[in-house]
């Protein structure tokens, strides 16, 4: 029954025009039956689509729409959102733009990849500053030994060895009750200690 419903709409949404309420249909038909990684990928190819016919026909506003739709509805979506950023920074050199997708993100607390990326994205603009202040929210969202020794190295590369240092007394007076994360972090910070 669910493979020949399946079949049926298949059948709709490969047919000209294209029409929106098919895949929407689609997509909360699939989540109806608890199919949610079959929802997520009809959600993913309705998208893909809206965008290729928005951008092939050069509308850009209209396919910054279905992107911004996109992460409205599936904020989760983690490649919704590095697809979004990708259009404003790389398609239309809007690095504002990208900026203000990465603070939306942001603000559903991904998980540390993506802050990760955000941070990246700042550095290759030479955005040192911004970065750290990045740095520090991230190890607010996710205060694990991975979140600051990465803004440890970060403080290093940068030839920040006092910023890197006052990094490591805040980690550990910040995972004091957290045994193996504070031994983690004072090994670490040993090593550090030695070079």
């Amino acid at each position: 029954m669910a493979l020949e419903k399946r079949r049926e709409f298949e059948l709709l949404i490969s047919r000209p025009p294209w029409n929106n309420s098919v895949w929407i249909e689609y997509a909360k038909w699939e989540e109806s039956q608890n199919e949610f990684e079959r929802a997520r990928s009809i959600w993913n190819r309705a998208l893909k689509k809206d965008y290729h016919m928005e951008m092939k026909n050069n509308f850009i506003d209209h396919a910054l729409n279905v992107w911004d739709l996109a992460v409205t509805f599936c904020p989760e979506i983690d490649q919704l959102w590095y697809k979004y950023i990708h259009m404003e920074e790389m398609m239309l050199n809007n690095v504002a733009g990208a900026r203000q997708v990465f603070e939306r993100w942001m603000t559903w607390t991904p998980d540390q990849q993506s802050w990760l990326s955000y941070i990246e994205f700042e550095l290759r603009y030479n955005e040192t500053e911004r970065a750290r202040e990045i740095f520090e929210r991230l190890v607010q969202c996710h205060p694990k030994v991975s979140s600051w020794i990465g803004f440890v190295k970060f403080e290093m590369k940068n030839g920040e060895a006092g910023r890197a240092r006052n990094c490591y007394k805040r980690a550990v007076d910040k995972l004091r009750d957290d045994d193996e994360e504070v031994e983690q972090l004072l090994l670490a910070f040993a090593e550090f200690k030695l070079n």
